[in-house]
């Protein structure tokens, strides 16, 4: 048996169960390789759209899990894309999401403007191989940030009702910011109305500032 223990990193628990049958574990942070027909297809859209010799951060306003408790108001998302402009002239944001969200990052892509494109709904090879040639990478607790981890690139990732002690992304680059609210997988229905306030109060200027930290 492995005694469990809620103060450790869910990897880490795994890792105890692996260690209980006496298998070691080689490998202490995630590595992601990029397929390499998906690799010729993120470079011909970046050569499509310009973006090869600019400043491309890779953004996720999360998913609609647990009543879209995790997103990212679209708002901060509008004002941070104006202060990459202000900070870099001719950066660009990317906009990612899965299939069912298409429609979702399409309303994000225009409220930020001509500085931002859509990367939703793609294969997950070719999303993988869009954020690798990011530069860096903004976007709650979700599937895309650990991925954007996992390759490498400088992630600053957004904590508000789930744990980042348990759950974060594992890498080298990662930068959390995160505002507190009850975890949504517990609270009681009639408590979910306020399920934004957390990811309200996490502020683009506070984000930029990470990015800033980060190098970009």
């Amino acid at each position: 048996t492995a005694p469990f223990n809620g103060k450790l990193h869910i990897v880490e628990s795994n890792e105890n169960i692996l260690a209980a049958f006496g298998i070691p574990v080689r490998h202490k942070l995630p590595s992601l390789r990029v397929n390499p027909q998906a690799a010729r297809k993120a470079e011909e859209f970046f050569s499509e759209h310009d973006l090869i010799s600019r400043q491309v951060v890779g953004l996720h306003l999360g998913s609609s899990l647990l009543g879209g408790a995790k997103r990212w108001p679209v708002k901060h998302a509008q004002r941070l894309g104006a202060l990459l402009q202000e900070r870099k002239e001719g950066s660009c944001v990317l906009v990612f999401g899965s299939l069912a969200e298409t429609e979702f990052c399409k309303e994000v892509v225009k409220g930020i403007g001509s500085t931002a494109l859509l990367a939703a709904g793609l294969p997950l090879s070719e999303s993988v191989a869009l954020l690798a040639r990011c530069t860096a990478f903004v976007g709650p607790d979700g599937g895309v940030a650990h991925i954007a981890a996992a390759l490498g690139v400088p992630a600053v990732v957004l904590f508000g009702p789930i744990d980042p002690k348990r759950f974060s992304p594992r890498g080298e680059r990662v930068s959390l910011i995160q505002e507190y609210c009850q975890d949504m997988r517990t609270a009681p229905d009639h408590a979910r109305e306020g399920r934004h306030e957390c990811m309200e109060r996490i502020t683009p200027e506070r984000v930029l500032t990470e990015l800033t930290k980060m190098g970009f």
